[in-house]
């Protein structure tokens, strides 16, 4: 199996026609759909049973009936994926038919000793009113992170792809927390791996469509602020060498990194504990106050 494309559902029932319809038509065929329907509370159940009835390809749908949050149930579809790709097509998603025929082709202009180093290919994303969201690429066929793409180069937008799947099992979300953002996990990712970046639009990117997205539910500072944390915590530990050049950066994660801390009831001294380079200790001591007041406003 090549790809194995997952969609996450939380009452999905009024959109994940578009995401079947997308996987329907895909003209490159050596794929399997597995769908994790996270205890929803509308007839996304029932809709996804009758849309399956149609699918020519292996599907995999998990039902389950108590709600176990997108992190855990990103693993679970990890560890159910049989393909070599792995790639997240949500509920609410649309891809053009030749989706993972052009992201094939593309991973296969690249040496088998190149394509060792990389987690992936990735795409850029259009609107549902044919625009492109954000930014192109430097240049096509480039290979780059997260760092080069969104520090150094300054690209905006929605940007979408596959990643190995060995590589998504080498970095599944922590599951102590109910809820961690995505982000942690892809910046963990590109600081071992780069990717292939190209300049296609595959995705439908459907803007202003989702006001309940994980997104907009989780944006309240005080909420999963022990997940948010791990976020600059890493920005702290890991990567201050590759965007200390910028110091607005630094400033934002210091100040993120103890408003989360007190938002989470962690001290002082854990907060400083878990911070492993002493330089970075002293320099955090310095935004512990106006953290601790940016903690205070929420």
């Amino acid at each position: 199996m090549k790809f194995s494309i997952y969609t996450p559902v939380f009452n999905g029932a009024k959109s994940i026609h578009r995401v079947q319809k997308s996987v329907l038509s895909q003209t490159f065929r050596d794929f399997e759909w597995i769908i994790i329907n996270d205890a929803s509370t509308d007839n996304s159940s029932e809709i996804i049973r009758d849309l399956i009835g149609s699918c020519d390809f292996p599907v995999n749908f998990i039902d389950l009936q108590k709600n176990i949050g997108f992190n855990r149930s990103m693993n679970l579809a990890i560890e159910k994926a049989t393909g070599e790709f792995f790639m997240i097509a949500h509920a609410d998603d649309e891809f053009v038919p030749e989706t993972l025929q052009v992201l094939v082709d593309a991973w296969n202009t690249l040496p088998v000793e190149v394509q060792k180093g990389l987690q992936g290919v990735k795409c850029n994303c259009n609107d549902q009113h044919g625009n492109l969201v954000g930014d192109l690429f430097p240049k096509n066929y480039w290979i780059a992170d997260i760092f080069d793409l969104v520090y150094k180069s300054k690209i905006k937008g929605e940007k979408w792809g596959f990643i190995r799947t060995e590589i998504r099992r080498e970095f599944l979300f922590p599951e102590e927390e109910k809820f961690v953002p995505e982000t942690v996990i892809w910046h963990r990712m590109y600081y071992k791996y780069k990717a292939l970046f190209i300049n296609k639009s595959l995705r439908i990117y459907y803007i202003d469509d989702n006001v309940n997205s994980l997104s907009q539910t989780t944006r309240a500072k005080s909420k999963f602020s022990k997940g948010k944390r791990m976020l600059p915590l890493d920005y702290i530990n890991l990567y201050f060498p590759r965007v200390g050049y910028n110091p607005r950066i630094m400033i934002v994660n210091f100040l993120s990194y103890w408003q989360y801390t007190f938002l989470s009831g962690i001290g002082i001294g854990q907060g400083l504990k878990d911070i492993t380079n002493p330089v970075m200790k002293v320099l955090a001591l310095v935004f512990l106050l106006p953290g601790f007041v940016m903690s205070k406003r929420d």
